[in-house]
């Protein structure tokens, strides 16, 4: 056997071990989330079937509000949706299968770009402790992933599953402006200047954070003194979405009257800049939009240097959640 034959043939196994280990993944997913609403079932069936209000709280139409929309079908029947195009989320449409008045709704999603998939997607609605003046909303989603994408399933699943609890939350905004929901504003790409920083770091689950950060700052707020200049920001060296944690600093600029010798340049460059206004629980699905927007806009990630979270207005300054701003910084090249 020649070196070139040799090689094909060590090639051929393995793509054939590659194959096989493709066809061995799971080929499918389901993505669940569940949400109370202060309303009946019939009253939140009746809002979800009507889908010229989906710009109201859909996670995806948040990015392009240029969206070109269509809508075909008797309202609220079966054969009724939308279709979508955009050059940013793609083109797609979804159609009402199935109703169970007071109960539940059954549609089929479609994409066309930038891939073609489909999925079954229904709504759940249950009563809440017999009361008929509230109710819990199941979004189920149930989709298939090409061979190649296989791999990907767990990034997938995580990622539209972020999407599904911010547009619950959206939606508990829109049926409510004073309940406690997230606005998010995608800013654009800007440069931030280096900032003197006093941190503290932390590694360890993000279920941990907020208790990490409510420590760190009170440490390093009497640490600075009177040469605190600027708002508490962190900065994200890593998050493992695999297993909840994270490696990240809690930070906050000083002056260059500071006189001690752990303060360190934080903060340089260049940055796609979003803003949440509403509670911290939020953030989670915030960042998730952002990434994905990043990621809409073709930007180019910079690994080598921090995502930040600038609290710019934080809980003490307001007497409602829905105030508090923070803004956040994607690296980018």
């Amino acid at each position: 056997m020649t070196l070139g034959m040799g090689f094909l043939v060590v090639l051929g196994l393995a793509l054939v071990c590659a194959g096989l280990w493709l066809i061995r993944l799971p080929a499918g997913y389901r993505v669940e989330r569940r949400q109370q609403f202060a309303r009946s079932r019939h009253d939140m069936q009746a809002y979800v079937l009507d889908y010229q209000r989906w710009q109201e709280w859909s996670p995806w139409l948040l990015h392009d509000p240029q969206t070109e929309l269509h809508f075909f079908g008797n309202a609220a029947k079966v054969g009724s949706g939308y279709g979508w195009h955009s050059a940013r989320i793609g083109q797609g449409d979804i159609t009402t299968d199935a109703i169970e008045p007071g109960h539940s709704i059954a549609q089929t999603l479609k994409f066309f770009k930038p891939f073609k998939s489909q999925a079954q997607v229904f709504f759940e609605f249950h009563e809440v402790a017999n009361n008929p003046d509230a109710c819990e909303l199941r979004w189920v989603m149930d989709a298939k992933v090409p061979l190649p994408m296989r791999p990907f399933l767990p990034m997938f699943k995580h990622m539209i599953g972020m999407d599904f609890k911010l547009g619950l939350a959206r939606m508990v905004g829109a049926l409510d402006t004073t309940a406690s929901h997230p606005r998010i504003t995608f800013i654009g790409v800007c440069t931030r200047p280096a900032q003197a920083v006093i941190k503290r770091s932390y590694t360890g689950p993000l279920k941990d954070l907020p208790a990490f950060f409510a420590k760190a700052y009170s440490e390093l707020s009497l640490q600075a003194g009177d040469t605190v200049n600027g708002q508490p920001l962190a900065l994200y060296h890593k998050i493992n979405t695999k297993d909840s944690s994270t490696h990240c600093d809690a930070g906050l600029p000083v002056s260059d009257t500071y006189v001690g010798l752990d303060a360190q340049a934080a903060g340089a460059g260049k940055f796609f800049h979003v803003r949440l206004q509403g509670d911290y629980r939020f953030l989670g699905s915030t960042w998730n939009a952002a990434m994905g927007h990043a990621r809409m806009q073709k930007y180019k990630l910079d690994k080598r240097r921090p995502a930040l979270e600038v609290y710019t207005i934080q809980p003490g300054t307001v007497a409602n959640s829905n105030d508090l701003i923070t803004e956040l910084f994607v690296p980018i090249r």
